[in-house]
């Protein structure tokens, strides 16, 4: 399978060269005074952000380092702590060729990106995702944003704003899991048919845990979350929206939730549509593979972007899984 292949979309659109992926990345955080004064629904974005690391500084002092998302999950899913399961993981991970180590470099070298920052020698997942991302207008706002609730602290992997779609999409980024997306890690259950401990069912409930606490704290609508895998066999997959059974356990859990939030936000999408419907209101994003250049088109007006740094509860009753 061949690079070009590897990060492209199933479409005639062209691979943009790497120079051109890192100004689209970084777009955000250099024009970032414009875009908000051009488009309240950035800028709701930006106030929505800045209020939550605002309160993730606030929580921390007050609170220390409280649990993650997964002893939350599991938890509310009735599931084994993962310590439980770690010598039976250790030899899965070898088989689905899945790396902590690499997601958290992948992670940190998509951050530098998206902040406009050099990155060096980029992974080559990172080289794939950023490349994914600038073929589908997808422009990242911000990665690793910190959410709280409930006393758990997470991190939501990144934000980006689907410009063809007009709407922002939550991101839960994975690597690796060549094999066994879908075993089951704990003995089979079977009362509970559809949310059986597997890699695929982690990721989404993990993806609603942070979609919900989006939710709760305002973040501007319309919002999408999906899952992104990258991996060596497979390249990037297409992006995998929320499960409807995972939003639907979330709704029942927070009644803060608008009616339906999550159920009506997560319909099944054509993630392959390659709509030139313009979009950031007056705006829209050009990504040429002709020129080195990244256009922002502002109010019918075509400036170039400079090749320079970036500026700078309540709750219901206990949630079992389904049967039990």
């Amino acid at each position: 399978m061949s690079e070009r292949y590897r990060c492209s979309l199933n479409s005639d659109r062209p691979v943009p060269s790497w120079r051109n992926v890192k100004k689209f990345m970084s777009l955000f955080a250099a024009r970032q005074q414009q875009m908000l004064q051009n488009h309240p629904q950035l800028a709701a974005w930006a106030r929505w952000h800045r209020r939550l690391v605002e309160l993730d500084k606030i929580n921390y002092e007050a609170n220390g380092a409280p649990p993650g998302a997964i002893a939350t999950i599991e938890q509310l899913m009735g599931w084994k702590p993962r310590k439980q399961l770690v010598r039976t993981d250790k030899m899965s991970c070898k088989r689905r060729r899945s790396s902590c180590a690499v997601g958290k470099l992948v992670d940190e070298q998509l951050g530098k990106l998206t902040a406009g920052k050099p990155v060096g020698n980029a992974h080559r997942y990172t080289r794939w995702v950023a490349t994914n991302l600038t073929q589908r207008r997808w422009l990242p706002l911000a990665c690793q944003v910190p959410l709280w609730a409930d006393k758990t602290r997470t991190w939501a992997d990144m934000i980006v704003y689907d410009v063809g779609a007009e709407c922002f999409v939550l991101i839960e980024l994975k690597t690796g899991y060549d094999y066994d997306y879908d075993t089951v890690r704990e003995p089979f259950d079977e009362n509970v048919q559809e949310l059986q401990r597997t890699a695929r069912n982690e990721h989404h409930l993990q993806l609603g845990w942070m979609h919900s606490i989006m939710l709760r704290t305002g973040h501007p609508l319309p919002l999408r979350s999906v899952v992104l895998r990258v991996s060596s066999k497979n390249g990037v997959a297409k992006p995998m929206p929320l499960q409807s059974l995972v939003a639907l356990v979330y709704q029942l859990k927070f009644d803060d939730l608008p009616a339906r939030a999550l159920l009506d936000a997560n319909q099944p999408a054509d993630f392959e549509d390659e709509s030139d419907a313009s979009s950031l209101s007056e705006s829209e994003t050009e990504l040429s593979s002709d020129s080195e250049v990244v256009v922002v088109t502002v109010v019918g007006k075509r400036k170039p972007v400079a090749n320079s740094p970036p500026t700078s509860k309540r709750r219901r009753s206990h949630v079992h899984s389904p049967g039990q």
